[in-house]
């Protein structure tokens, strides 16, 4: 018979024992009929303490165990079984470990026991789940591609895998209980030591640290101190170091790069500018000077349009959006551009597809090529005008009338062309020399331009010869009047000093009809100087129409 507890203390002592116990407990009498059991008992064997009352021990137990165990029991020892089977409620066999304990009274009696089991199956867990979690820990430790020291609280090694020994060049059995501050000395200011005190407080932290070795070797680390804790008490310091000086060397090696780039397009002498969508989000100091701009920081969010003529902006806008969408091939052309203090310059742009902060943008490299153009029209200008008259020559004469052809057949319009000579040049440029017979050809040409309409052409084609085109002519009345106005300008005497010369002037003229079948640029010409011959032939100072 369990003999009751002598005050409420000692009852609340078993309670709280019995309720909080993860083993199983059973207490009896020698009779195993009076018992008291606790929850890990009912939940290990199925049985509630009610139901087992009906019952003894045996229920779970042989009844040959259970003798030998009163047995035991009844001379005062203590009974252990480990890796027995006892039977759980609903018939199986569960594994267990149990221990038997005699309970006394104060004169030594026994009067009952209790009994502990312990599920083999869950002591099997848990060692399995040691076994692997020490598993784990050693291939996390050995196979880390990091560096791991364990640290005491003194900054002293007392263990690190392969990776830290091949880090700090040493054997771990010559490292061991060495300050680890001895063999990785910081640039900084910091000691390992210092680094380790920041986690401290029971958090991890990561530093960037450049660690110079013994034999002076520079190494770029990041650096992770962790808490070492069990049962909640910091025992070290888990210091995980990632060798990154290959990467910092890329990293330095690109921003080295960056750098060199940034210098290249700030000091070089073509401008450029970094747009998106046209507005200007990089420009040098040389894209500044072209357009006139004391910084190139006051260009910054401005439109790169805004510097186009009115004329222009259209074009240049659709053909960058076409750009940046791929369906622009032409990357260099020549822009026009209007300067911050209104001056006209010619700008010779290569554009290149790129990116700004994620964006798509457009790369121009500008160069100033003003003295280019006017070298080029010049060039043009010679190519196209006489260079005595400042006329245009016998090509833009033949260019002039093609496409004033062109243009006659589709509108079915016409045109008229004149051959004109000088009669009296010769008896001037005789006596008087070539550059007074210059000055006569510069006055010449001046009457002949002041005598034609707007639009009409007049070219000097050699010597005291010149033709002029006649666009769209409505009749032969209108190219007499023309001619008439034309001989009495150059009829005009030419002076020179005190004396007085007297020139005339012949004209052959050839009217282009949609319906007279001329269509050949040659024939048209051909006639107006075939009308000139007929015109001399005539006596001179007059003018002849075929």
């Amino acid at each position: 018979m369990i003999t009751p507890m002598n005050n409420n203390y000692e009852k609340d002592i078993l309670n709280t024992f019995l309720k909080n116990s993860s083993d199983a407990v059973i207490i009896f009498d020698k009779s195993t009929k009076k018992l008291k059991v606790n929850p890990a008992f009912e939940r290990l064997f199925g049985w509630t303490e009610k139901e087992l009352v009906k019952h003894n021990l045996a229920i779970i137990s042989d009844e040959l165990s259970l003798m030998n165990t009163m047995f035991e029991i009844e001379k005062g020892k203590t009974v252990k079984y480990d890796d027995v089977q006892r039977v759980h409620k609903n018939g199986n066999f569960i594994e267990v470990s149990v221990t038997v304990t005699p309970i006394q009274d104060p004169q030594n009696k026994i009067y009952g026991a209790m009994a502990i089991y312990r599920d083999s199956r869950l002591l099997e867990s848990m060692i399995n789940k040691l076994e692997e979690s020490q598993q784990k820990y050693a291939s996390l430790y050995i196979n880390n591609i990091d560096a791991i020291f364990s640290l005491d609280l003194d900054g002293k090694i007392l263990n690190v895998n392969e990776v830290g020994e091949k880090l700090v060049g040493a054997r771990k059995t010559t490292i061991v209980n060495q300050p680890l501050s001895n063999l990785l000395m910081s640039k900084e200011s910091k000691t390992i030591t210092e680094y380790m005190l920041t986690c401290l407080d029971g958090h991890s932290q990561t530093h960037d640290i450049a660690f110079v070795l013994r034999d002076g070797e520079e190494l770029h680390c990041v650096v992770k101190c962790v808490p070492m804790i069990v049962n909640n008490e910091l025992l070290g310091i888990f210091l995980i170091i990632r060798d990154i000086t290959n990467e910092h060397k890329m990293h330095q090696a690109v921003r080295d790069n960056e750098i060199r780039i940034q210098q290249l397009l700030d000091f070089s002498p073509s401008a450029m500018f970094i747009h998106v969508e046209g507005v200007i989000k990089y420009a040098n100091q040389a894209a500044a000077d072209l357009l006139e701009i004391k910084n190139s920081e006051q260009l910054i969010g401005k439109s790169i349009y805004d510097f186009h003529p009115v004329s222009t902006r259209g074009k240049i806008k659709a053909m960058n959006e076409r750009l940046i969408y791929g369906k622009e091939n032409i990357r260099r052309i020549d822009e026009k551009v209007i300067t911050i203090n209104g001056k006209e310059k010619f700008l010779d742009v290569s554009k290149i597809i790129t990116t700004y902060k994620g964006e798509r943008a457009i790369h121009s490299i500008a160069n100033d090529i003003s003295h280019r153009k006017k070298y080029e029209e010049k060039v043009k200008k010679m190519a196209y005008h006489d260079p005595l008259t400042g006329l245009p020559n016998r090509r833009a004469f033949e260019e002039h009338l093609k496409s004033t052809l062109e243009m006659a057949e589709i509108e079915q319009s016409s045109f008229a062309v004149m051959y004109i000579d000088c009669d009296n040049f010769k008896p001037i440029n005789d006596d008087l020399g070539h550059d007074v017979g210059d000055e006569f050809l510069k006055q010449l040409a001046k009457k002949l331009e002041s005598s034609v309409r707007e639009g009409d052409i007049v070219t000097r084609i050699g010597g005291d010869e010149f033709n002029v085109l006649l666009k769209g002519i409505d009749s032969e009345k209108e190219v007499v009047s023309i001619t008439k106005r034309i001989m009495d300008k150059t009829n005009e005497p030419f002076q020179f000093g005190n004396q007085l010369y007297d020139v005339t002037s012949s004209i052959g003229i050839s009217i282009y009809c949609p319906d007279n079948n001329q269509t050949a640029i040659k024939d048209i010409v051909k006639r107006a100087d075939k009308a000139l011959y007929i015109a001399k032939e005539q006596g001179k100072n007059t003018y002849h129409i075929l």
